[in-house]
């Protein structure tokens, strides 16, 4: 078929993928996939990254061999930085593309509801590199709270805040729960179990996993209490200064490690 159409895909998550697959091999397309990443990874599994039980190539693999058997498709690393639409044409931080469709598959961002503090200070989990850095600053924490001496500074590197009760949030908090129980006081022996701060999981709504049935809820919040996890609902964190959270109904908690699953 001559002069196909040229279609550039924003995004290469399950949607954009998942598009690409659909047309791929047609004659009457043209397909270049756009990504300022060139791995597809796997984010329900990227609580996993961020506790160091998986490795990231564990839920990631390259674009380029995804779509290596698709004759009609293309990659093109790089990051969106606006949309010509007059023109038809993408601009991105390394080049331009024409198209005749544009599909947007981009996704979610995380939203810090205008709050700059806890942008600033928290910890986000919505990509690799996020779940690589808080890999990094749980071991960080954890050696430094072995050379403190004061108690309480101890707890507040050892306290961890969850804010947000989807599956992400449930299931940090669940495995940092276990490591608490069963891993923490064996690999840092300076460290009693005693000494060691609580978790806290913290939603806006009345339910942990509220998109699910009520039964999953009532299940998931009976396992994560028997797990030693503090359950706040109807709660939002309304601040943080990198040592308190402040929540909505006007306690707060002593802890550096904030982790914005919201």
């Amino acid at each position: 078929m001559k002069n196909p159409k040229k279609i550039v895909v924003i995004g290469g998550g399950f949607a954009g993928i998942e598009f690409v697959k659909q047309l791929s091999n047609s004659p009457a397309y043209q397909i270049t996939l756009v990504d300022c990443n060139n791995y597809n990874f796997f984010p329900p599994l990227i609580y996993q990254v961020s506790t160091g039980f998986m490795e990231p190539s564990a839920i990631s693999y390259p674009f380029r061999k995804i779509l290596r058997k698709m004759k009609n498709v293309g990659f093109r690393l790089g990051a969106l930085e606006k949309v010509v639409p007059e023109e038809n044409k993408v601009m991105l931080n390394n080049g331009e593309l024409e198209y005749d469709i544009l599909v947007m598959a981009t996704g979610t961002e995380t939203n810090f509801f205008g709050n700059q503090n806890i942008a600033e200070k928290s910890l986000p989990m919505k990509t690799i590199s996020d779940a690589l850095l808080l890999r990094n600053k749980i071991l960080n924490r954890l050696d430094r709270a072995t050379r403190l001496k004061d108690l309480e500074k101890r707890k507040r590197h050892l306290t961890f805040v969850i804010a947000g009760a989807g599956p992400t949030g449930v299931e940090l908090s669940g495995i940092l729960a276990e490591m608490k129980a069963s891993i923490i006081t064996k690999d840092y022996p300076e460290l009693k179990e005693s000494e060691l701060g609580d978790i806290y999981l913290i939603d806006g709504q009345d339910s942990v996993i509220a998109a699910m049935s009520e039964k999953s809820q009532d299940y998931t919040a009976k396992q994560l209490t028997e797990l030693g996890v503090k359950l706040k609902m109807n709660t939002l964190v309304k601040d943080f200064d990198g040592e308190t959270v402040f929540l909505s109904n006007g306690t707060q908690i002593e802890s550096h490690n904030l982790i914005w699953a919201a």
